[in-house]
């Protein structure tokens, strides 16, 4: 079968020429082989060639040698990076991850046959001459995912195939082959040899799909998420979060499930603890979630003013706030409705016009303050620019400081 190569390909065929012309295969390999074939927009492109690393090094310019003990280099050339491997085979995988023996060939098929699934053990040649010793376009046109060679060895090698392989289900519309599905569910207790931080770039990736609620369907059913070094909750009814797609980020996707499911704090700062989330990542998702806790707490008591949204723009910070907003068109999309619609266009609007968000912002200080009423410093200066700060917030007062200081005096009458 001989394919049309698309544009990055194209520019990548004098790599190849060079391989070739020293006397070594090069063909394209991996998922760029895939996407091809499904008409998608290749993101990268990657080689495989029967060169040693140090001769592929040897014969290109500008080499960084950045998996060299797997037998990978990356080659810039003509501004642009190409990861080439060594054929090569695995043997004795360590942990149900990482194989304890690799073994450089110069046979194609050696390479192919190690790979995961079918669709990502092809290859193509320069002039678009296709290799698929298993099938992978048959299995395409059937829209199923199937392994290449034994599902359950393949699995047993390492155990995040199976995490990859619920992706791939989402992400190309496809259905398990019997074999593949049996294979995870009876293989899916060894995901709790796999690091953590591994898994999470694989469930951000998931989360990322076109049809994210197909993804957690997958994800629900093969219970792998059970079975990780630190298992994480996934509710029976998961996948009924639809719209998820609405959302850009991973790490607000997944806030989104948190507060779909009504996730305690205790809940919130496990979910980020086992999934390596940053500091900063995880102040983001006590943030939002707690400005949704207390927005849901007010409304149930009693509406929401003007007021209570600013002051809680203030103590959140304008970036959770419009996070939230987000968040919550979906969640509203979903059913959790404590807010009208109207209510949510008000806030939104309101958001924009809030011009200061720190007594910083405020054109004065409290050394202004202390300088006006000849007073030490001392919580009351805290007090009255937090003050002042939600009455410039809301538009009652104009941000200049002759304005800001006539309204301390009222405020200062009123403590008094």
């Amino acid at each position: 079968m001989k394919v049309n190569l698309p544009e990055p390909m194209k520019k990548a065929i004098p790599v190849l020429q060079v391989l070739e012309e020293a006397g070594h295969t090069a063909v394209f390999v991996g998922g760029a082989v895939r996407d091809t074939i499904l008409g998608i927009q290749l993101s990268d492109v990657d080689i495989a060639a029967s060169s040693l690393p140090e001769e592929t090094s040897a014969l290109f310019e500008h080499v960084i040698p950045t998996g060299i003990a797997h037998g990978t280099v990356t080659v810039i050339y003509h501004g642009e990076s190409y990861e080439i491997t060594t054929f090569r085979k695995e043997a004795g995988y360590e942990d149900f991850r990482r194989p304890e023996s690799v073994t450089y060939v110069t046979d194609l098929y050696e390479d192919l046959k190690r790979r995961d699934f079918t669709m990502n053990a092809m290859a193509l040649y320069k002039d678009g001459i296709l290799e698929d010793p298993f099938d992978g376009i048959a299995h395409l046109n059937k829209q199923l995912l199937a392994a290449a060679g034994n599902a359950e060895e393949r699995f047993s090698e390492d155990a995040l195939r199976m995490l990859r392989g619920i992706r791939f289900l989402s992400v190309y519309t496809l259905q398990p082959q019997v074999s593949v599905w049996r294979a995870i569910r009876r293989y899916r207790k060894l995901m709790c040899h796999i690091a953590m931080e591994r898994v999470c770039s694989e469930l951000d990736k998931l989360i990322m799909a076109a049809n994210p609620m197909r993804a957690l369907q997958w994800l629900e059913a093969s219970c792998l998420l059970q079975y990780l070094k630190e298992p994480l909750p996934l509710p029976a009814t998961s996948y009924a979060l639809a719209h998820l797609e609405d959302l850009a980020t991973a790490n607000i996707r997944w806030l989104a499930f948190c507060l779909f499911h009504q996730f305690n704090e205790k809940q919130l700062l496990s979910w980020c603890k086992s999934l390596r989330y940053s500091n900063s990542q995880t102040l983001l998702f006590r943030s939002i979630a707690a400005l949704h806790n207390e927005l849901r707490d007010m409304q149930i008591a009693n509406s929401i003013t003007q007021e209570q949204w600013v002051a809680l723009v203030l103590k959140y910070g304008k970036n959770s706030a419009c996070t939230w907003l987000k968040i919550n068109s979906v969640l509203c999309r979903n059913g959790m409705n404590f807010l009208s619609e109207e209510a949510t266009n008000s806030f939104k609007k309101k958001l924009s016009e809030i011009l200061v968000f720190n007594v910083k912002d405020l054109r004065m200080n409290g050394n202004d303050l202390q300088k006006k009423y000849g007073r030490a410093a001392g919580a009351w200066i805290k007090s009255v620019l937090e003050r002042l700060l939600l009455m410039t917030a809301c538009g009652q007062l104009a941000n200049e400081k002759e304005i800001l200081l006539a309204a301390a005096d009222l405020l200062l009458d009123e403590r008094l």
